[in-house]
């Protein structure tokens, strides 16, 4: 039985009303959130998407709610009331904590969406992005020119020689 995306997301949604319940976020925050991401949800009527921007895919709005509720319950204040300092530290905290540049990347775009969607305190352009992280690739694991020629030679279709320079 697959799971769809939509499904994902509204396991976010029950998710974030459970943090509610068990006072580990606040009703501020969770509507806030809900809000949020049904402005971005073609399929939610209730709230009008914002002014020349599309919607996104359920993937997206679950990593939306999913990401707000996190850091809701990390943070000591209600993220509607959260300060530039108070967003940074919690993303210093993150990166100090171990998580990856790209994780903490993730969330950083998300609070800059939520805080330019919502008109608080906290100026998304004030959010510091961690840089991307390069991947990193081992001059051991590239192919010598010789080693490309002999692939490009054994291939025996002219299908899998187009395979392979892509």
């Amino acid at each position: 039985d697959m799971v769809t995306p939509r499904e994902h997301y509204n396991q976010a949604l029950k998710s974030l009303d459970l943090a509610v319940e068990r006072g580990h976020v606040s009703e501020r925050d969770a509507d806030a959130i809900k809000e949020f991401a049904a402005a971005y949800n073609e399929d939610d009527v209730s709230v009008p998407s914002p002014e020349g921007e599309g919607t996104r895919a359920y993937g997206t709005l679950r990593s939306y709610v999913n990401n707000l509720r996190r850091t809701a319950k990390v943070l000591d204040v209600d993220v509607v009331d959260a300060t530039i300092d108070e967003i940074n530290d919690f993303v210093n905290e993150m990166l100090s904590d171990g998580k990856s540049k790209n994780t903490v990347r993730n969330y950083q775009n998300n609070l800059r969406r939520f805080y330019h969607y919502h008109d608080f305190a906290v100026d998304r352009e004030d959010i510091q992005l961690v840089s991307n992280e390069e991947p990193s690739v081992d001059d051991r694991d590239m192919l010598t020119k010789e080693e490309i020629q002999q692939i490009r030679e054994a291939a025996e279709h002219p299908r899998d020689l187009c395979i392979f320079d892509l």
